[in-house]
């Protein structure tokens, strides 16, 4: 089964287990990864980089650039790809956009993602062991300085909000998808308009006992975009937020993974359910 879910479980948030920044940083970029038990591999860096990676051999990678406003990842776990039943990419960013010319026209903020979720084989048959593989992606814009990397999802207080999460729990034979998905948040400029935006994409995947490869390759990416109307323009903290080449705010399909940083009791709302 494939599917927007509404509710997942079965991985931890590393966003928002980290403790909490004593500040509310105008823009940062973060990758990292894990496999197995390992620690999580936090690229986190704020106001300084505005480019950063991680990675783990050849199993897992995860890089964000906010000059393009992309997010690339890949994870490949299970019996033949290192022994890791288990692992997790993630990317994200936040950066702090202030808009002129805008009061009363429409802002549209969107994250396009793609990639495909490839497995050797299904549900080893009268095994009762999980084989899972997720996709997370997060958008949400704030008011300035009210959230920071740690508790954007779970604040409450966001001015706007798209997630998505898809699920593929215990496939019964092979796994071949390709994934094309995007998230949108529309806001009317009011004269103000500074907002923070926060954006995450993470893929995870664990096979336990199953052998099987999964292979998340995320790596087309996930891109951020605006969308505006003639005669608006917009400035970033950073200097450089979209300004890098290649920057086109809706990705062509490609290959894809799993999520992590999902969710260890804990509920994810998401907007559609779709299943296949």
């Amino acid at each position: 089964m494939l599917g927007r879910s509404f509710l997942i479980s079965g991985f931890i948030g590393v966003a928002i287990s980290m403790a909490v920044s004593s500040i509310a940083e105008a823009y940062y970029v973060r990758p990292g990864v894990q496999l197995g038990g390992g620690a999580f591999i936090d690229g986190y860096s704020e106001n300084g980089p505005t480019q950063a990676s991680q990675g783990f051999g050849s199993n897992a990678s995860a890089s964000v650039d906010l000059a393009t406003g992309t997010t690339k990842n890949f994870l490949e776990v299970g019996a033949g790809a290192g022994l890791n039943v288990s692992g997790q990419s993630f990317g994200g960013f936040g950066e702090t956009l202030t808009f002129n010319n805008a009061a009363g026209t429409n802002i549209n903020f969107n994250f396009g993602f793609d990639g495909t979720i490839v497995s050797t084989g299904g549900q080893t048959p009268g095994l009762n062991s999980f084989l899972q593989m997720f996709v997370f992606a997060n958008l949400y814009v704030y008011a300035p300085g009210v959230a920071d990397y740690t508790n954007f999802n779970t604040l409450g207080s966001e001015l706007g909000k798209d997630t998505a999460v898809i699920n593929i729990t215990n496939p019964q034979s092979a796994v071949n998808q390709i994934i094309n998905d995007s998230l949108s948040v529309n806001l009317l400029g009011d004269g103000t308009d500074t907002f923070d935006v926060f954006v995450s994409l993470a893929v995870a995947a664990s096979t336990n006992n199953n052998q099987v490869v999964v292979t998340m390759d995320f790596t087309n990416t996930g891109t951020f975009g605006l969308g505006l109307e003639d005669g608006v323009t917009f400035t970033s903290q950073s200097g450089v937020f979209l300004n890098g080449p290649g920057s086109d705010p809706v990705p062509e399909p490609s290959a894809l993974g799993l999520i992590g940083l999902g969710v260890l009791g804990m509920g994810v709302a998401a907007r559609r359910r779709r299943q296949s």
